[in-house]
């Protein structure tokens, strides 16, 4: 007696049967990936680190439209700087992201999630030909998520004038955006990979930084260019958006000095010794005029300063500890103190 190939019990069998093929664990997806960009990453490597990393940073430019993958061994002391690839798709223009369905890429310090669902085609890559575009459910979907909005997000947001900040944000292959990072599928191969093997445990989780542009290639003119292309400067505000720009160029410039992942602190609201923000170097200007500090108006908080605030604290019947908490703040900006505190960075 034949079967009936199109019965109910064999079509579902055979929908069950198309699933387990196309399913895929997050590890036998990073085993996959390895396999294909094992010969890239190798030249990539060589005489640097050998693969796979122990650290991962990852940079974007969007200006540029470039990122970088740094990463380092076990043994190494910091990461060192290994390719450089084109972004396909995002959004290239220099301003961060508003408001929910503005198109536009965040800018600033964000941590790494990884994720393994979607019903969006773009997610997917089938790794048989990572090369053709993806299809929802065919191949493996696997894309890494930034942890954005931040708490510095949303107070920018509501400053300025309130709504949702937006989110899912994402670095994702196929090439196409809405204010996600979108590589071709063989560049989003290897920083998928990179980025999977960083030892989490001991360094947190794979940092992403997203910067404007380089800010040794943009002078003030250059920025002011920029900020006057924003398409949120009536309610961002172009000089508070210059003074964001130079606070994440503070972030650009330590890690350019430690190239290591940065400790960051979006609280904004205690400076002390090891700290380095923007806001640092105004705050010595302003101390500096006045008779409290004597030395070199840079971002870096230190013992001279804080000798400084101790004498501000005293001269203002404040509490004399040397920390610039919110009592000191509040004092200097009603003598004129215009410091903006956002991002702070750890040493």
């Amino acid at each position: 007696m034949r079967k009936n190939l199109f019965s109910p019990l064999f079509i579902v069998a055979m929908i069950i049967f198309a699933v387990t093929v196309h399913a895929a664990t997050p590890e036998e997806i990073l085993k996959k990936i390895d396999g294909i960009i094992s010969s890239r990453a190798a030249g990539w490597c060589k005489d640097k680190i050998s693969y796979p990393p122990d650290c991962v940073v990852i940079r974007i430019f969007k200006a540029e439209g470039r990122a970088e993958i740094w990463a380092k061994d076990a043994g190494m002391e910091e990461t060192v700087l290994i390719t450089e690839l084109d972004v396909c798709s995002m959004d290239f223009k220099p301003g961060p992201k508003l408001r929910e369905g503005d198109g536009k890429t965040p800018e600033g310090f964000y941590n790494a999630e990884f994720a393994y669902q979607s019903s969006s085609w773009w997610m997917w890559i089938d790794l048989d030909k990572p090369k053709d575009r993806g299809i929802t459910g065919r191949g493996s979907c696997f894309k890494i998520d930034i942890e954005y909005p931040n708490a510095l997000d949303v107070k920018r947001t509501r400053e300025a004038g309130g709504g949702r900040p937006g989110g899912e944000i994402r670095l994702h292959g196929n090439c196409v955006t809405a204010g996600c990072i979108s590589f071709l599928n063989l560049d989003f191969l290897p920083v998928f990979a990179f980025a999977r093997h960083h030892a989490e445990t001991r360094y947190g989780k794979v940092q992403i930084q997203i910067f404007p542009f380089r800010f040794e290639t943009a002078d003030e003119r250059k920025r002011r260019e920029y900020a006057e292309e924003y398409c949120h400067k009536k309610a961002f505000g172009i000089e508070k958006l210059l003074r964001f720009w130079k606070g994440l160029e503070v972030g650009y410039t330590m890690f350019n000095h430690t190239h290591m992942p940065l400790k960051t602190d979006l609280s904004g609201k205690r400076i002390k010794d090891g700290y380095a923000s923007n806001a640092v170097t105004d705050i010595k200007t302003f101390l500096l005029s006045r008779g409290y500090f004597s030395g070199i108006a840079d971002e870096m908080a230190s013992s001279g300063l804080r000798e400084a605030v101790k004498r501000f604290q005293e001269r203002n019947s404040l509490a004399s500890d040397g920390v610039i908490g919110p009592a000191t703040l509040s004092k200097m900006r009603s003598l004129g103190l215009e410091a903006v505190i956002e991002y702070q960075f750890k040493y």
